[in-house]
């Protein structure tokens, strides 16, 4: 591996997030890289790999930044309870986003 397209690929998607789509797959999969394009834009969350996407707190980030970056998490999150309450308890325009199991539950509508 080349640690200088690492150093270029953390650079890159610090200043502009969705630089992530442009870079190798292995680096869609570094945690440190799509932290760093998550905080910067949450839409990068999309260009994640597989297994970015299914890291909780990594999706939280992105919603942080968007709200919309829900969209991108794996099924599985979007129908978990206690994650989809901390993402809704910050916007509640991520109610969109739920599993349909989630968006029936009445308390999720009231966070």
């Amino acid at each position: 591996k080349d640690p200088t397209r690492r150093e270029y690929a953390l650079k890159a998607c610090g200043e502009f997030g969705r630089a992530l789509q442009f870079c190798h797959p292995d680096l869609q999969a570094d945690e440190q890289i799509v932290e760093r394009a998550c905080r910067q834009d949450g839409w990068s969350l999309q260009y994640a790999s597989k297994e970015r996407q299914l890291d909780p707190e990594l999706v939280l980030i992105a919603v942080e930044q968007d709200f919309r970056a829900l969209q991108f998490a794996a099924e599985d999150l979007r129908g978990d309870a206690h994650l989809m309450l901390r993402a809704v308890q910050f916007d509640g325009r991520c109610l969109e986003y739920l599993s349909e199991e989630l968006r029936a539950d009445r308390d999720m509508a009231l966070a």
